[in-house]
């Protein structure tokens, strides 16, 4: 078997070390029919993601077959690599388990324990064959001792109602319980919206503790599966986790990270387009109207509808927030433009939620920014 590097930094020399092992995939490809698996592609380092790309770009003649696993939103800032894989390979979705497959899964939690062909039956039909939800339901068995660890064996339940399992949102909301306090309150402000992986850098800026600190807070969330590690940082292990911590974050409190996290941005990354329309999102959520719409401008707001790139694609669910604050803080039609635009053309390009929502406002808006009224009143004299 061969192992990609996963997670790791990459270190001096290990990019000659990824090249050798390229070699040796292709040799072997080129001699044998070769089947390379990959689960969370976007989780492994941006030097791996690159030799997989490479692997799958290669012209000369290869017997290799290359699986990976990838959600269908990639969030913000995907890799190049990254990118190409996914336009180059053919996506496949995955299919919910049968009832077999339940019962072969839980049969690697539980063994042979008796009641398992009914306990499988019963999952299988809350679960909808969801592999994920399959797993936390094992897990609250296990936590609400419905479901023993006894003198080397389970004990599972001679019947279950599947009424009373929980949907896999509220078996994810439920790992927020066994959160400390103070634990709790720092995964809240870090569910402000933000754009891609939570760094450690940003999250001691969010929560203005030092970095031996956060660390350890790290290490609880992740333990608790609140956050997960990606390749560049952390991220929330649902949206669904991050929403409902997000309702628990004060108003006040998250007006105030918003403005901390626009000033932290704006300081470190200027020269960055994209920085400086972060940092002015950011500030539009603080409420701050004039500093918002000029860093914005800096970033060449006008032009950033024809600028779908992935930096901005993973932006949207910030500028469609930042639109609707600067409708609540009274902004003209030129501060409203170029935002509208942006959420209008990524709902043709990235989800259709966002032309629906957005199109025909982004027609009116730009009707008034460039005067269409006059090319009617002059239409008459001027001709068509």
């Amino acid at each position: 078997g061969y192992f990609l590097p996963c997670r790791q930094p990459c270190r001096p020399g290990q990019s000659a070390a990824l090249e050798d092992f390229r070699q040796v995939l292709l040799d072997i490809a080129r001699e044998h029919t070769l089947a390379v698996f990959v689960d969370d592609l976007h989780r492994i380092d941006p030097p791996s993601q690159a030799l997989l790309a490479s692997l799958v770009l290669e012209k000369a003649p290869a017997k290799l077959l290359l699986v990976v696993t990838l959600p269908r939103e990639l969030g913000a800032d995907p890799s190049p690599a990254l990118r190409s894989l996914r336009q180059a390979a053919l996506p496949m979705e995955l299919c919910p388990l049968a009832a077999s497959d339940v019962h072969a899964l839980l049969h690697s939690v539980f063994g042979n324990a008796s009641y398992l062909d009914r306990l499988a039956q019963r999952v299988h039909q809350a679960s909808a064959g969801n592999p994920a939800h399959c797993l936390e339901i094992a897990e609250h068995l296990a936590r609400s001792g419905a479901a023993r660890y006894s003198e080397g064996g389970w004990e599972l339940p001679a019947d279950l109602d599947p009424n009373s399992l929980p949907t896999l949102r509220e078996a994810q909301i439920a790992r927020l319980t066994r959160l400390s306090a103070a634990t709790r309150a720092f995964a809240c402000e870090l569910s402000v919206p933000h754009w891609g992986a939570l760094t450690l850098e940003h999250c001691c800026v969010l929560s203005e503790r030092n970095e031996h600190s956060v660390r350890t807070t790290l290490e609880e969330l992740c333990k608790a599966k609140v956050l997960s590690e990606v390749a560049n940082g952390y991220a929330f292990a649902s949206d669904d986790l991050r929403k409902e911590l997000h309702r628990e974050l004060d108003p006040q409190r998250a007006t105030y990270l918003h403005a901390r996290l626009g000033r932290w941005i704006a300081q470190r990354g200027t020269h960055h387009p994209h920085f400086n329309t972060l940092a002015g999102l950011h500030l539009l959520h603080a409420g701050q109207l004039q500093p918002g719409l000029e860093l914005l401008s800096r970033a060449s707001a006008p032009h950033l509808a024809s600028d779908l790139s992935a930096e901005i694609r993973g932006l949207l669910p910030m500028f469609e927030a930042g639109y609707v604050q600067l409708k609540k803080l009274g902004a003209n039609d030129d501060a409203l433009a170029s935002t509208v635009s942006v959420l209008a053309l990524g709902g043709y390009l990235v989800n259709w939620r966002y032309g629906s929502r957005y199109g025909d406002e982004a027609l009116e808006v730009n009707a008034r920014v460039l005067r269409l009224d006059l090319c009617e009143r002059w239409r008459g004299v001027l001709g068509g």
